[in-house]
């Protein structure tokens, strides 16, 4: 009986399954976490790129040159959003600065409401050589609920909100068409 009993406790047979049970769920936590992680910060850097791009196709004049600029404006913005994020989903605002000073961009505060959404101010893309505000804003939902109770707002829902603002001088182009 004795015998039996020493070849029992000396047998590590499914021992390496048992240890990896242990430690899987943890494991896995932290690869699905640091997934997420890369997710919400393409997401920042997709929006900080359509932002730029955007904002230069008002520096330019292009989108005041097509007659409708806030379409070319929208198509800029959703061409660029990439797969990480719904075009409809981002809020944006383009306010031409009063007085054409950067010193004074400090007076145009983003709005946001209650879900963390950005109130938008409208869309003035002004005229040549005028200074203006282009704000886009993307409310990043997270999709795992540990990860959103962390990284979240606070405003439930566990998303955050991604907001890159441009300002720009613009161009002295010139609105000929040729016409």
């Amino acid at each position: 009986m004795y015998k039996n009993l020493k070849i029992l406790t000396k047998n590590n047979d499914g021992a390496v399954a048992v240890e990896f049970a242990l430690v899987a769920v943890p494991l896995f936590i932290v690869i699905i976490g640091i997934l997420e992680m890369c997710l919400f910060f393409a997401a920042g850097m997709a929006l900080e790129g359509a932002a730029q791009d955007s904002a230069r196709v008002i520096r330019t004049g292009e989108a005041q040159k097509t007659g409708d600029p806030l379409t070319a404006f929208e198509d800029r913005v959703c061409k660029n959003s990439g797969i990480l994020m719904k075009c409809g989903d981002i809020s944006y605002e383009v306010i031409e600065i009063s007085g054409g000073s950067f010193y004074s961009v400090a007076e145009y505060e983003p709005q946001f409401d209650e879900d963390g959404e950005m109130i938008s101010q409208g869309f003035a893309p002004g005229g040549v050589e005028s200074t203006v505000l282009v704000r886009l804003a993307y409310r990043y939902k997270f999709t795992t609920p540990l990860i959103g109770g962390l990284m979240g707002d606070g405003l439930g829902g566990g998303g955050f909100t991604h907001l890159s603002t441009v300002i720009i001088r613009n161009e002295p182009y010139d609105y000929d068409d040729g016409s």
